[in-house]
């Protein structure tokens, strides 16, 4: 199988390097590191710096299933000595950041195809079908399909969104990953997001799509059909489209921000409680994808009745609020809350007193 000049199954592995050398005359080599990471925000802003004076051809950023993510780094150069170069030099300043892991040997080779073909075969056959490939040998057979990220509805909430998509995917029944894809281009750092979906046999629906969808109430995730020219983009996780956005528009994406209400850490104490949860934004969660956990500080009757409006019909809605007086207002406010069996309202101590467990609170 290639990859344009590449044999996609012809590398050889040096420390913390997979290379791969081009088959014709004019040689070029390109070569992949893999970083293990707990957070994106100590080395993004590095590797960003590393884009700009050229270091790096490129890295993705890959968010997975498992506890920790991935960055992938490309170098490209005709002299294998400054590709070798480079990464010393990356590497070398990496060193200070905790919780990472610059892989090497066997774990870099398993990382590097694992995330797309597990396991690895060179004797593989690939077919289009409908908008996505299947990959087929005599024991397995995978599906790969491939969505674009439509990030121009989610502005408003680009202090949260990857953090959304990390407890989505965890929460997935089957594979997928999410991958940005940045660059320098004409002297502006770039990026590329889409999701790989890939399923094992012939599965029809994406449990995740409309889950996405609906929770953005916007189409965020847009079908991209595959060919099969794109397989060795996949396995490199390198664009297949040109769906770029300018990273000065989306930093907030990326870059780490104080929690709005620190008086009330609800993010935290769901993960100490292992409560399976996804943040709508700073005041909302959705908890379980049953109920629908509004925060609120200061009342606001109509803000709360378009909530209620919206979201009723599909989940369970507990409110809780902050402070008592705003609590005791409410229900002189909107006199007929109490009379809705799917929701409950709570002052902060009631809540916490729950102790997290939310099996009485279902939807009827």
């Amino acid at each position: 199988m290639k990859k344009g000049k590449f044999e996609l199954f012809s590398y050889f592995i040096k420390d913390n390097l997979i290379f791969y050398r081009s088959q014709n005359n004019f040689e070029k080599y390109i070569a992949f590191s893999i970083i293990l990471i707990e957070k994106i925000v100590p080395i993004f802003s590095k590797l960003i710096h590393f884009l700009n004076l050229r270091l790096l051809d490129s890295f993705t950023y890959q968010i997975q299933k498992k506890s920790k993510d991935l960055l992938i780094i490309c170098f490209k150069d005709k002299d294998k000595s400054n590709i070798l170069k480079c990464f010393n030099i990356i590497y070398e300043k990496c060193l200070n950041i905790s919780n990472i892991n610059i892989l090497k040997d066997n774990r870099l080779e398993d990382f590097f195809f694992n995330s797309i073909i597990n396991p690895l075969e060179p004797k593989l056959t690939l077919e289009k079908k409908s908008n996505s490939l299947l990959i087929k040998n005599k024991e397995f057979e995978n599906k790969i399909s491939c969505f674009s990220l439509d990030l121009i509805p989610i502005k408003e909430h680009k202090k949260i969104f990857i953090k959304n998509l990390q407890n989505i995917i965890k929460n997935l029944n089957q594979k997928g990953l999410f991958l940005f894809h940045f660059r320098l281009e004409k002297n502006s750092i770039v990026f590329n997001p889409i999701f790989i979906e890939i399923l094992n046999g012939d599965l029809q629906k994406p449990l995740f799509y409309e889950r996405i969808n609906t929770l953005f109430d916007s189409q965020i995730l847009k079908t991209y059909p595959l060919d099969i020219k794109d397989f060795g983009s996949l396995i490199w996780r390198l664009p297949i489209n040109e769906n770029f956005y300018y990273l000065k528009e989306y930093s907030e994406l990326f870059n780490k921000k104080k929690n709005e209400d620190c008086s009330f850490k609800i993010e935290e104490k769901f993960i100490k409680n292992n409560v399976k949860f996804i943040k709508i934004n700073n005041k909302m969660f959705l908890i379980g994808n049953q109920i629908l956990l509004l925060i609120i500080s200061n009342i606001n009757p109509i803000f709360i009745k378009k909530i209620i409006e919206k979201y009723y019909n599909k989940y369970f809605l507990l409110i809780v609020f902050l402070k008592q007086k705003e609590y005791l207002n409410l229900k002189k406010e909107i006199n007929d809350i109490n009379s809705l069996k799917n929701l409950k309202i709570m002052n902060k101590e009631e809540f916490e007193k729950i102790d997290y467990k939310f099996e009485n609170f279902n939807k009827n």
